[in-house]
C-alpha cells in the first residue's frame, strides 16, 4: 500500500485521499502487510471516519466484501472499535447492494476465520449501540455460533454485559435456546458468573429454563450454592423449591455442595428453610456433617451440631462405615477433631468396615500432611479418650503420640508463642505512646488557633480558594479523637488478652491481629492529627506562604505514616508466620 495514501488514511484526510486517487487510480485496491484493504484501515483509524469511508465505498464498493488475512470484513472492523456512523454507513450501503443483487444482508453474516460475525465482535468488546444498529438492520446473527461455542448472547453474559444481554434477549427471546459446553444453559452461565440482573431476564423470558440440568446433572441452584451467592439462591428457590431436592450424578444436593465448599450463609438458608434436605445422602452414603468433617469446614459443623436433627448426623457410617469422626481424622482437621468429639452423643469407638476407629485412622492415614496437624490431631483424640474413658493410657497405644514428634510440635509452637507475645508487648508499647500523645496534643493546642471568624483570610492553592472558618480544627479533633480511641482499644485489647487468654494460646493468636488493625488506624489518624493541627499554625502566619505550608505537611504526614507503617509492617512480616501457623490449625 503506498505509504503517502496510508498515512492519509490514518490522519482522515479525505481531500488528500481524493488527490492521490486521481493521480493513482488504482490506489484503493493496495493492501497492507496483514490483508487489510483501505476501507479496513479507514474505518478503524481514520478521524474524519464517515467522509473517508464515503469516498472509498463512492470509488470502490466491492472493497465493503473484501477480507483480510483473518477474513475479516470492514465491517467486523468498525464494529470492533465501536464507530457507530461507519456501522451505520456500512448497513445502508449493504442492503442497497443486497436489494440490487439478490442477496439479503450477506454483509452482516460474513463470519471471520473464528466464525465471528460483526455483531459477536460488538459484543465482546461491549458496544452497545453497534449492538443494538446490527441487530435492527439483521437480527439473524443473534443465533450464529462461532467456531469456539458461543453465541453473542453468551458472550454478553461471559463478560457481564447486562444492558447488551438484556437487548439480545428481547429481541429475539430464541437466543436463550442455546447451550454450551457440558450442556450449560444460559441460565447456568449467569448464575455462575453471579449476574443476577439478567438472571431476572432470563426467568421473566423462559421459565422452563430453571429446571434444566447439565451433563452432571446439576441445576442452576447447585452452581448458586456453591458459589455461595444467597440472593440468587433465594430468587431460584422462589420459582421452583425442588431445586434443592435435586440430586447431580454424585447424589449431591445443593445443600451438599454448600457445605463441601463451606458457604455457611447459603447452608442455613437450605437447612432453615428445606429441612429435608439435610437428612438427604450422597452417592457415598455421607450426610452434610459426612462432608463438613471431610473439608474441615469448622462453623458449619458447629452450625449442624446445634440442630435438633444433629443425632441422626453424628455417628452416622458412609459407604465404608466411616463417621464423621473417622473423615476428620483421616484428613487430619485437628479442630473438626475437637468439635466432634466434645459432642457427648459421639461414640468415639465406633469402627468402619475395616474394624479401625478414628484413632486408628489417624494413626494409619497416608493423607499427606505437616508434622504439626499429625500431632495435634493425635492430641486433639487423645484429649477426647481421656475425658471419655477411665483409662486413657489403655486405649491410646504409645505410637499414637511420637515422642520424637510430640517434643517438636511443643517446641515450634512454644516459640511461636513467645514471638507473638513480644509482637503484642511491643504493640502495646506502641499504642500507649500513640495514645499518650494525641491526648496531650489535644490539650495543649493554642486556644487563638481553635476558631476562626467569618473574616478569615483565603488561601489560593492549585487554583481553589480556601477558606478557613474552623474546619480545619473539626478534622484535627476529629482525627485526634480517632488516634486515641483506635490506640486505646488496641492496648486494652492487649492488656484483656494478657490477662484472659494467655494460656489459650489459640484464640490468643486470632485476636491479635485486631489489635494490629487498630494500631494502624491510630497510626494513619494520628498523621492526619499533625497534618491539620500544623496546618492550623502555618497558616495563621501571613509571612509563610501557602505553598510552603502544604509542601511541609506533606512531607510530613508522608514521614508520619510511611516510616510507622514500613515498621510496622516490617515486624508483622517477620512474625506472620506466628498468625498464619496457628490460623492453619484452625
Amino acid at each position: 500500500m503506498d505509504l503517502e495514501f496510508l498515512r492519509a488514511l490514518k490522519c482522515g484526510n479525505a481531500v488528500r485521499i481524493m488527490e492521490l486517487a486521481k493521480e493513482k487510480p488504482d490506489l484503493f485496491l493496495g493492501r497492507s502487510p496483514q490483508g487489510n484493504t483501505a476501507l479496513h484501515i479507514a474505518s478503524r483509524s481514520s478521524l474524519n471516519k464517515c467522509t473517508v469511508v464515503q469516498e472509498i465505498i463512492n470509488k470502490q464498493p466491492s472493497l465493503l466484501y473484501e477480507r483480510n488475512d483473518r477474513d475479516e470484513t470492514p465491517l467486523h472492523t468498525a464494529a470492533a472499535t465501536g464507530h457507530l456512523n461507519v456501522v451505520k454507513l456500512f448497513g445502508e450501503k449493504a442492503k442497497s447492494t443486497d436489494d440490487e443483487t439478490g442477496r439479503k444482508n450477506s454483509l452482516m453474516r460474513m463470519q471471520d476465520n473464528e466464525g465471528n460475525t460483526a455483531l459477536h465482535i460488538a459484543v465482546k468488546y461491549g458496544h452497545s449501540q453497534v449492538v443494538e444498529e446490527l441487530t435492527s438492520v439483521d437480527p439473524e446473527p443473534i443465533l450464529y455460533i462461532n467456531r469456539a461455542g458461543q453465541s453473542p448472547l453468551s458472550i454478553a453474559i461471559d463478560e457481564k454485559w447486562t444492558d447488551i444481554a438484556r437487548w439480545i434477549i428481547r429481541k429475539n427471546p430464541n437466543s436463550l435456546n442455546y447451550e454450551g459446553s457440558n450442556q450449560l444453559t444460559l441460565l447456568h452461565s449467569a448464575v455462575i458468573r453471579h449476574n443476577f440482573d439478567i438472571m431476572i431476564e432470563i426467568l421473566s423470558t423462559k421459565k422452563e429454563l430453571v429446571s434444566k440440568v447439565d451433563t452432571y446433572q446439576r441445576n442452576v441452584l447447585h452452581y448458586a450454592a456453591a458459589s455461595g451467592h444467597v440472593r440468587i439462591s433465594e430468587r431460584l428457590l422462589k420459582e421452583d423449591v425442588s431445586l434443592a431436592y435435586k440430586c447431580d450424578e454424585n447424589g449431591h444436593t445443593p445443600l451438599h455442595l454448600a457445605t463441601k465448599n463451606g458457604r455457611f450463609l447459603v447452608t442455613k438458608l437450605l437447612v432453615k428453610d428445606y429441612p429435608n434436605a439435610i437428612e438427604m445422602l450422597d452417592n457415598n452414603k455421607r450426610n452434610i456433617l459426612h462432608l463438613a468433617a471431610r473439608h474441615g469446614r469448622n462453623d458449619i459443623a458447629l452450625f449442624i451440631l446445634n440442630l435438633p436433627e444433629k443425632d441422626d448426623l453424628l455417628n452416622a457410617a458412609d459407604k465404608d462405615g466411616n463417621t464423621p469422626l473417622h473423615l476428620a481424622a483421616m484428613y487430619f482437621y485437628n479442630r473438626m477433631v475437637s468439635i466432634l468429639s466434645g459432642h457427648r452423643k459421639l461414640n468415639i469407638e465406633a469402627t468402619n468396615h475395616e474394624q479401625q476407629t478414628a484413632l486408628a485412622i489417624a494413626q494409619s492415614s497416608k493423607i499427606k500432611a505437616t508434622q504439626n496437624k499429625r500431632y495435634l490431631t493425635l492430641r486433639a483424640m487423645n484429649k477426647a479418650y481421656k475425658n471419655r474413658g477411665p483409662d486413657p493410657e489403655g486405649i491410646i497405644a504409645t505410637e499414637c503420640l511420637d515422642e520424637k514428634m510430640g517434643t517438636t510440635a511443643v517446641r515450634n509452637e512454644q516459640d511461636e508463642i513467645e514471638k507473638a507475645k513480644k509482637l503484642a508487648e511491643i504493640l502495646l508499647m506502641l499504642t500507649t505512646l500513640v495514645a499518650a500523645f494525641t491526648f496531650t496534643a489535644a490539650l495543649t493546642i493554642p486556644a487563638d488557633y481553635r476558631y476562626k471568624d467569618s473574616g478569615s483570610p483565603q488561601y489560593k492553592f492549585l487554583n481553589f480558594d480556601l477558606k478557613y472558618n474552623g474546619f480545619d480544627f473539626e478534622v484535627f479533633a476529629c482525627s485526634i479523637a480517632i488516634s486515641s480511641a483506635s490506640c486505646l482499644s488496641a492496648a486494652a485489647t492487649i492488656c484483656w488478652l494478657f490477662w484472659r487468654l494467655s494460656h489459650h494460646h489459640e484464640y490468643f493468636m486470632k485476636i491479635l491481629p485486631v489489635t494490629l488493625v487498630f494500631t494502624l488506624i491510630g497510626l494513619a489518624s494520628m498523621a492526619v492529627a499533625f497534618l491539620s493541627g500544623l496546618f492550623v499554625v502555618l497558616s495563621n502566619n501571613q509571612n509563610i506562604p501557602s505553598k510552603l505550608v502544604w509542601s511541609v505537611c506533606t512531607v510530613t504526614v508522608c514521614t508520619y505514616v510511611v516510616v510507622p507503617c514500613y515498621i510496622i509492617l516490617f515486624v508483622y512480616l517477620k512474625l506472620n508466620n506466628v498468625v498464619v501457623w496457628f490460623l492453619s490449625r484452625t
